[in-house]
């Protein structure tokens, strides 16, 4: 089994203006409210030049802030397509790091790969400037039967650290990893 995890792109403003890119990049910064952060952090290009040599591009877009409980634990994550890998056998949400990228499949990417968990977005975050608070985003993808990737997973890296919560979710999703 091969996991790729290619984080966040914050602040891409390709094809902006500059003033409009300066308002993107301040929506997104408040909207994940991690000061630790600039503006711009485009973090994942290996994984994302991996995922087009294998013939599954994908952009890792924004750094959205996950949705959590009023007691604020992670909001279990919507299931999207059958986990033919077992990875998530009786886990119902991963961590709140505060800025998890959406994973779009582009060109053959949409056909090689598919959704397996979508991730709720905090509904009183700051607005995001592209994805509205409440909506969903393609957290988790995984290869689609026969297409040649064998047992791929995409997930963001930070899915993989306890630092954010969401403890005993992670432990079962690493158990079932260890036993896949």
């Amino acid at each position: 089994m091969l996991f790729i995890c290619p984080h966040h792109d914050i602040g891409d403003v390709e094809g902006l203006s500059s003033d409009a890119a300066l308002a993107r990049q301040s929506a997104e910064f408040h909207h994940h409210g991690d000061i630790a952060l600039p503006g711009q952090q485009r973090v994942g290009g290996f994984g994302l030049s991996l995922m087009a040599e294998l013939g599954a591009p994908i952009r890792n877009r924004f750094g959205l802030r996950p949705a959590r409980t009023q007691a604020g634990e992670p909001v279990p994550f919507k299931r999207a397509a059958e986990d033919r890998f077992g990875i998530l056998s009786g886990v119902t949400h991963l961590n709140l790091h505060p800025h998890l990228p959406h994973y779009e499949r582009v060109g053959a990417g949409v056909n090689a790969l598919e959704v397996l968990a979508r991730q709720v977005v905090q509904p009183d975050a700051p607005a995001h400037p592209v994805i509205p608070g409440g909506s969903d985003f393609d957290a988790i993808l995984q290869s689609r039967p026969g297409v040649g990737l064998g047992r791929l997973v995409v997930c963001d890296a930070t899915l993989w650290t306890s630092a954010f919560g969401g403890l005993d979710g992670l432990q079962t999703f690493w158990k079932n990893i260890i036993e896949a």
